[in-house]
């Protein structure tokens, strides 16, 4: 059926318009997820400001994509060559010298890093973003150098440099958590009872957040919390946190361990507390055994058979765990632990 003139019009515009915005978006995207896109990922982001475009923002363009250590070496004498050559007053050495502290880093030369990451966030940035990266790759830096304090105190700076563009650093800012409260840990005065507040803080704010990032990090952050508590010889307060974690996450791969946790904590106050058999099939009853941290329970409950004098069940046990394949990103098993198993059921079977 043919349209008249002012419905033909109607009918190409109906057409055409969702057609050129679908193309207008995958420019956009496409354009993103190149260097060149910096502009555009930038505006998306709600950020304030990019620097013009100069020579010195053209040459870092041709920096090589990190593959292995020569060229790693080979851009650091390149962006070290274009720092003497342009100076320190162009807005893009703040980026430079990012990325000088990058690569230092990847390449075990913390000291180094740490000098070009200061010299990074002691310039104007060209866009909002480079002091955010840098200032956590800092962290990392002081970290593994043992400065607690300053990576403390880094890792806290890192929120105000978030608050302009939150949702690129999700990501980095959710995981900035886990890192400080960890520091926190291992500091001799206090540790515990700051990284209690960090791990609040951050189950506080991730309750509201709509990214991936945070909710992955929650299950972790319960857990760690019922740690540090106990650490601190507060034990109801463990268990609670123990029950909020099942309660919100009973299929989660680390449930299993936590009912045994929770349990040893109920029975005798303490992570050492030998429970027996029965407790420990009933956690893997309830919870998640084929996994990781499962393995760990199933383990338990072997040498829970051995302490009764059940050799028999206790072979069963560990023949599972022998013949147990984990999946590729289930870190909570180990091979140790499997070799554990299978030198106990050598044991048995003599």
């Amino acid at each position: 059926m043919m349209c008249p003139p002012m419905q033909a019009y109607k009918c190409s515009m109906t057409f055409l318009l969702p057609l050129f915005l679908v193309i207008c978006i995958g420019i956009i995207v496409y354009v993103s997820m190149g260097y060149k896109g910096i502009i555009v990922g930038h505006i998306i982001a709600g950020d304030d400001y990019i620097a013009p475009r100069t020579d010195f923002c053209r040459a870092l363009r041709k920096i090589k994509p990190m593959s292995n250590k020569d060229d790693m070496e080979s851009n650091i004498r390149y962006i070290e060559d274009l720092i003497a050559k342009y100076g320190t007053r162009d807005p893009w050495a703040s980026k430079a010298f990012y990325w000088l502290g990058y690569y230092h880093f990847h390449l075990g030369q913390i000291g180094e890093a740490l000098q070009n990451l200061n010299k990074c966030l002691a310039l104007d940035e060209p866009y909002v973003g480079v002091h955010f990266t840098a200032q956590n790759t800092r962290i990392q830096s002081l970290h593994r150098l043992g400065r607690l304090d300053e990576a403390i105190a880094a890792s806290k700076d890192l929120e105000r440099l978030s608050s302009s563009s939150p949702l690129i650093h999700d990501k980095y800012l959710s995981n900035n958590f886990m890192i400080r409260a960890e520091m926190q840990a291992q500091l001799k005065v206090g540790g515990h009872a700051a990284a209690v507040d960090t791990y609040k803080e951050f189950l506080c704010l991730a309750d509201n957040k709509r990214s991936k990032y945070w909710k992955d990090w929650m299950p972790y952050a319960y857990r760690a919390l019922a740690n540090q508590l106990h650490k601190m010889g507060e034990t109801k307060q463990a268990i609670s946190v123990y029950n909020t974690f099942l309660s919100r996450y009973p299929k989660d791969s680390a449930s299993a361990l936590v009912a045994m946790e929770r349990l040893r904590l109920i029975r005798c106050g303490k992570e050492a507390c030998m429970l027996l058999p029965d407790d420990l099939a009933e956690c893997l009853s309830l919870y998640p055994a084929n996994t990781g941290a499962g393995q760990h329970v199933v383990y338990e409950l072997a040498m829970a058979y051995v302490r009764c004098g059940k050799p028999d069940e206790a072979a069963e046990v560990l023949k599972s765990m022998v013949s147990f394949r984990p999946k590729a990103s289930d870190h909570e098993y180990s091979i140790t632990l499997a070799a554990k198993a299978g030198m106990d059921l050598a044991g048995i079977l003599k």
